[in-house]
């Protein structure tokens, strides 16, 4: 295949925007922080105004009263907030579900903070990798939309006009470019000491989650290096949730 100048360009250019995305997008490891410690940091990461903050956390369980009570306040005082909700034996057929009472009905959620569902839709091979997404299901006899697609209309109002429009399909898949996104990571312990620059938070997308030392919540891959390469490795599902983000952005670009 021969490339011209002006198809290398453009080549150059879309690799150069999605890099931009992928720029706007932090990734902070909540690590084993308690209500309280995450309360913290959510009032710090606020602070430091970010245009969206995602929790890829439940709270499905009280602590002791005073941690419970930090981390309900600092909740419900955050700004442009995204948490997550779950479906009720999500099987990614096309059906009418409903939603995990236990994620969505509890004292930590509030009743009108912006919500997305995070179940995953694992293949059926040796190592049950996760490739695929669901955008929309019919929950309750309405459209809820997926947790990575709610952060990008946050981000990008164009993304409710243009991304689901643009295809009608309800499971797509996950592109990973080819393993290349390096998101930025921070660890709570450097936003709770202020170590951090404010304009690696200000004006981003920050996802607050589990990013280790230990493996949980963790996922296997198959990510396309080019060439007919495929490597399946893991990947945390937050940098699962932070790549669909990034490919939504990037959709809506073209």
């Amino acid at each position: 295949m021969r490339v011209t100048l002006l198809g290398l360009l453009t080549i150059i250019a879309i690799d150069s925007f999605s890099f931009q995305i992928e720029n706007k997008i932090v990734l902070i490891n909540m690590d084993t922080a308690n209500h309280y410690e995450l309360a913290l940091l959510i009032k710090k990461v606020d602070f430091l105004k970010p245009k969206v903050l995602a929790l890829d956390i439940t709270f499905e369980k009280s602590e002791d009263q005073y941690s419970d009570i930090a981390i309900m306040k600092a909740i419900w005082n955050s700004k442009n907030l995204v948490m997550p909700v779950g479906l009720e034996n999500y099987t990614a057929e096309e059906k009418n579900y409903r939603l995990d009472d236990a994620m969505h009905l509890n004292k930590f959620v509030p009743f009108n903070v912006k919500k997305g569902f995070v179940e995953a839709i694992l293949d059926s091979n040796e190592f049950k990798t996760l490739s695929r997404f669901s955008a929309f299901e019919l929950v309750n006899n309405k459209i809820e939309k997926h947790f990575s697609l709610i952060v990008a209309e946050n981000y990008n109002p164009l993304v409710q006009t243009k991304y689901l429009k643009g295809s009608k399909e309800r499971v797509r898949k996950i592109d990973f470019k080819h393993g290349k996104r390096n998101f930025k990571i921070v660890h709570i312990n450097d936003v709770i000491a202020n170590t951090i620059n404010k304009n690696l938070i200000k004006d981003k997308i920050v996802l607050i989650g589990y990013l280790g030392p230990e493996d949980i919540d963790r996922f296997y891959v198959s990510i396309d290096k080019g060439s007919g390469k495929v490597v399946v490795c893991e990947l945390y599902g937050m940098e699962i949730l932070a790549n669909i983000v990034c490919q939504i952005l990037d959709s809506t670009t073209k």
